[in-house]
């Protein structure tokens, strides 16, 4: 019970005045009050059972109403006093705890205690605080430690402490990972710690990948993770697919990788072609000549074929060993080659109206029913032709044949190495010979003592055979024991012959007419070539004006027989019915066509030609060309 006191004391008082200083005595009444204690304290600025986020700040205030002294406030975490900021209002104390929450605070309990001299111990107060807060780390551990082939594998995955609980999740080199279970433990400061695990047989193709687990509370959205690669002990194994074809073009150089995988890395490497051959290693320096010179070496993973042939195409395997064992791995080597005609039909001779087959056939490499084909320039392959494609061989068929269809059709493979391959294939069409020769060349020149060439040419299939006979009818064709008379036959083209006889040692009694007589199965067909003396030339023929303007004209013809003895030209022209004449010698001498300038425009002339050589003169032509020039005069300047 409190209790008041009253007790009486001197006092004297002193106050100045102009003339000095005054005391006056008089009784002091002064009130003591009694020591008691304060209220009991409380907590306010948070409601137990909410949940604070790790790393918020939190403001608690304690309070203390009364109390005489006033009340000493104190916190409390546990056992350990922690700093607050204390002040005073009125008759209530006032201590305000501001932390910064974390982990360790969740579960955790803090006290208030207000003391003074009148309490006998604390008065106190408590809170207990809820915190979320996300796992701090995860940890993942791999058993065995180095797994080989074949092993079962188990990934272990642990989470630190969470509130609330956090959830894991597995990726496989970044990929979701599926597939597992989680369970929860008790952890460190009131949270939970969740589990999960993964079990597999670890492969090849497991070695280095990497596993990350993750945990996350959803509550928070925070989340932690951790990696660990996986390592798996492995024999040998190849990337390259087994028989797979690895192409080269002939001549040139191929070089085949076949780097292996393996855990641990490769120790050694062997080669061989098909499965006895051993494939010799690249020779290192100062390796003998014969090594030097060998065109197909391994080196470690690496099968180098140097100008390649053929005969390399094929199956070359390749072994990599390591502590963990052998691995073996087949290729196929392919060579390309040109495509190249291994046959053909080279000629066919039919009758019109019959159907030509050819046949072609190539080798290659690639080789496809569309490599060999044929063709011939101009003609019409399109409708005239079958053709037929088959693998490595070609079948054309010219239909209903005629004698414009001979000539030479081309088998032409190619098959995108190299070059095209061509071969020829001739189609003969059968008809009898057709003897002919120019008009000129029908006349032959020569003196007594010389050898007199006589020409005939004739189309006709199949061959044409020749024979000569004199204008007695006799048969003068070469014989073994002839020294009078010899031929030459020769092949023009696919139906053009030419035949040449050769009259030696010339006489009077060879002077006169011979005819050429071309046959074949088909038939025969003759023409007469005239042998005579050197003398003047022919007169020359076709003799006309092709153009005319006021002062020129341009002249042509066609030459005669030359008499034996090259010849010239010369024109003879007038004003028409005038007896001035003029003339001029063409040049060069061998012109068929001549311009006459200098003219009068709008005047009519008549132009005569005569040929001449060291034998005399053709005479003039008969009938003389008339031209009439243009009446306007145009100007030319040459």
């Amino acid at each position: 019970m409190n209790a008041i006191v009253f007790a009486k004391f001197p006092c004297e008082g002193r106050y100045g005045y102009r003339g000095g200083i005054r005391i006056m005595p008089f009784q002091c009444l002064t009130l003591a009050a009694r020591r008691n204690p304060p209220s009991p304290p409380k907590i306010v600025g948070y409601e137990e059972g909410t949940p604070i986020k790790s790393g918020d700040f939190q403001r608690f205030t304690c309070v203390a109403i009364g109390g005489n002294p006033l009340a000493t406030l104190r916190w409390f975490k546990r056992d350990r006093e922690v700093r607050a900021i204390t002040s005073i209002s009125g008759s209530g104390v006032f201590s305000e705890l501001v932390l910064r929450a974390d982990a360790s605070d969740n579960g955790a309990v803090y006290r208030c205690e207000a003391t003074n001299s009148a309490t006998e111990k604390p008065l106190i107060t408590k809170i207990k605080l809820t915190v979320h807060f996300p796992p701090s780390s995860v940890t993942i551990k791999i058993t065995p430690n180095k797994p080989r082939s074949g092993e079962l594998v188990s990934i272990v995955c642990d989470s630190g402490s969470s509130n609330p609980e956090s959830t894991l999740h597995w990726w496989r080199n970044g990929e979701v990972y599926s597939g597992y279970d989680s369970e929860l433990t008790n952890a460190i400061y009131g949270g939970k710690s969740t589990h999960s695990r993964i079990e597999f047989k670890a492969f090849a193709k497991d070695d280095e990948a990497i596993f990350t687990c993750q945990a996350t509370n959803n509550v928070l959205q925070r989340s932690v993770h951790d990696s660990v690669t996986l390592r798996v002990f492995f024999k040998p194994e190849f990337l390259v697919a087994s028989l797979e074809k690895f192409d080269v073009v002939e001549g040139e150089t191929l070089i085949v990788n076949l780097t292996a995988r393996a855990n641990p890395t490769v120790m050694s490497y062997s080669w061989r072609k098909g499965l006895v051959s051993p494939i010799p290693s690249s020779p290192s320096r100062g390796g003998g000549e014969d090594k030097m010179n060998l065109r197909v070496t391994s080196r470690g993973p690496l099968l180098e074929i140097k100008d390649s042939r053929r005969e390399d195409a094929g199956q070359y395997e390749c072994e990599a060993t390591n502590s963990e064992g052998t691995g073996q791995t087949i290729v196929v080597v392919n060579v390309l080659y040109p495509a190249a005609v291994t046959t053909v039909t080279r000629s066919a001779a039919l009758g019109e109206g019959e159907n030509a087959t050819f046949e072609c056939a190539a080798i290659g490499n690639p080789m496809r029913s569309d490599v060999i084909r044929w063709r011939r320039e101009g003609f019409d392959m399109v409708h005239k032709t079958h053709e037929k494609l088959e693998w490595g061989r070609a079948y054309l068929t010219i239909v209903n044949v005629s004698r414009q269809d001979s000539g030479v059709f081309e088998c032409v493979a190619y098959n995108g190495i190299g070059s095209e391959a061509v071969a020829k294939a001739q189609l003969i069409v059968k008809f009898k010979p057709e003897s002919y020769l120019p008009k000129r060349q029908q006349k032959v020149a020569s003196d007594r003592g010389e050898t007199a060439l006589l020409r005939c040419l004739a189309i006709g299939a199949p061959i044409v055979k020749f024979s000569w006979s004199n204008s007695s009818g006799s048969n003068i064709s070469e014989s073994p024991s002839s020294i009078k008379y010899s031929t030459r036959t020769s092949q023009i083209d696919t139906v053009t012959w030419e035949n040449v006889l050769y009259i030696n040692n010339v006489v009077e009694e060879d002077f006169g007419y011979y005819t050429c007589t071309g046959s074949n199965e088909m038939g025969t067909d003759s023409i007469q070539v005239m042998l005579k003396r050197r003398g003047k030339p022919d007169p020359p023929e076709d003799f006309q004006a092709q153009n005319v303007t006021s002062d020129r004209v341009l002249l042509s013809w066609s030459a005669g027989f030359d008499g034996g003895s090259p010849q010239f030209f010369r024109i003879r022209y007038m004003v028409k019915g005038s007896e001035e004449i003029a003339t001029v010698d063409v040049l060069p001498t061998n012109a068929s066509v001549f311009m006459i300038t200098g003219l009068e425009p709008g005047t009519e002339y008549s132009f005569a030609l005569m040929a001449w050589n060291v034998y005399g003169e053709s005479g003039y032509t008969e009938n003389e060309v008339v031209a009439q020039t243009t009446g306007e005069f145009i100007y030319s300047f040459c």
